[in-house]
């Protein structure tokens, strides 16, 4: 359960010879949030409940011409304090990606988050399993996605 604001602002504008570009703005302020959870790494319910409401902001700019596509993203959050476990540290992240629309109704995707390699330092506490492994990775990510329309 989760109440808050969150506003989305976006503007973009279209040439013949360079194409369309587009910037967008989302700003989120979570007042209050509430989590009962289970998973499979953590057979018994955990309960994550925030101290303190915290924001988070998102910008992002992408270009488009033809078949051709490529954006930057930014995401910023501040640090987040809970009730009843850890605190998370504040965080903040650069994207890049460039994608082709192939002639044969598929994408292929070249890109990295968090160009800048930010992160978390390990303080070595403990978290009581509450994260999926996958999600814990950070650092700089490059990938290449291959993806096809049936």
């Amino acid at each position: 359960e989760t109440s808050g604001l969150d506003v989305e602002f976006q503007v973009g504008f279209t040439t013949d010879s360079a194409g369309a570009v587009q910037l967008g703005l989302q700003l989120t302020r979570i007042l209050d949030a509430s989590y009962l959870a289970g998973s499979s790494y953590t057979p018994s319910l955990q309960n994550w409940t925030i101290a303190n409401p915290f924001d988070s902001a998102k910008v992002n700019l992408d270009w488009t011409k033809g078949n051709f596509s490529g954006g930057i993203q930014g995401f910023y959050r501040e640090d987040v304090q809970f009730l009843n476990r850890d605190d998370l540290e504040s965080s903040t992240t650069f994207d890049v990606h460039f994608s082709w629309r192939a002639p044969w109704n598929a994408s292929l995707s070249v890109g990295t988050t968090n160009v800048l390699n930010s992160h978390v330092e390990d303080s070595g506490k403990t978290d009581t399993g509450l994260k999926d492994p996958f999600e814990s990775v950070s650092g700089r990510i490059p990938y290449v996605r291959y993806q096809q329309d049936l």
